[in-house]
């Protein structure tokens, strides 16, 4: 790619990115419920002692009493009630861990910004890694920023991102797994592309089961490559 065409498409890059990031926040401060399993991700995070699925009041509406089971009040960056919960789950600890983490920071708040924060993070760094690995694979700059623009802006990825869950974070594993081992298809000799690999590999573990079926699929698609 020669130079003025790649400042071009990482300035029409940075602008897909910026869209994104802006139509996020929006969609972030318009969230006004809590569905599905999304207070069972806020209570095994924040809640001491976790005995069960979380209930919703008989009106079906979250009050405030609801909410203060659900957010940190006297025991801010209480890991060890985080694994406590989680063992009474099937889940990994990472995801609700940052969760708790988020909370600690703002105790006695009721928002859903500190829960969030995180998948808008994971949000933007899949979108990133999305670029690079289409970068690599068709090497044009313009489809590959397309390719990103039709992820960012696709309703379900901007769903997800909404969703209370650890997928979002499962999915930023993903595609930044893929993206090294397509690296390391390009220049196996790199070390550091191992080294970053072990490290999303563990973390990715740690998020959800649903990581180990996709990197078991791209890891055998690599080894094939290189034998």
């Amino acid at each position: 790619m020669k130079r003025h065409n790649k400042r071009n498409v990482y300035i029409l890059l940075a602008f897909v990115m910026l869209v994104a990031f802006v139509i996020a926040l929006y969609c972030i401060y318009n969230k006004t419920i809590l569905t599905i399993d999304e207070p069972a991700s806020l209570s095994e995070s924040n809640c001491r002692q976790y005995y069960g699925w979380f209930n919703y009041p008989e009106t079906g509406w979250l009050t405030k009493e609801s909410w203060n089971n659900l957010i940190v009040t006297d025991h801010p960056f209480d890991f060890a009630n985080v694994f406590y919960n989680m063992s009474c789950d099937n889940h990994p600890v990472l995801y609700h861990s940052i969760i708790h983490f988020m909370y600690s920071l703002v105790p006695y708040t009721y928002s859903m910004w500190p829960a969030l924060i995180p998948n808008l993070i994971s949000y933007m760094i899949s979108g990133l890694a999305i670029f690079f690995i289409s970068n690599h694979l068709t090497k044009n700059g313009y489809a590959s920023v397309m390719i990103t623009a039709f992820y960012l802006f696709n309703p379900y990825i901007i769903n997800n991102m909404l969703l209370i869950r650890m997928y979002m974070m499962t999915e930023m594993f993903v595609t930044v797994f893929t993206l090294l081992a397509v690296r390391i298809v390009s220049n196996n000799k790199n070390i550091w592309n191992y080294i970053f690999l072990c490290i999303i590999t563990t973390c990715g573990c740690l998020s959800h089961y649903f990581f180990y079926f996709a990197m078991a699929f791209i890891s055998i698609m690599v080894a094939i490559y290189l034998i």
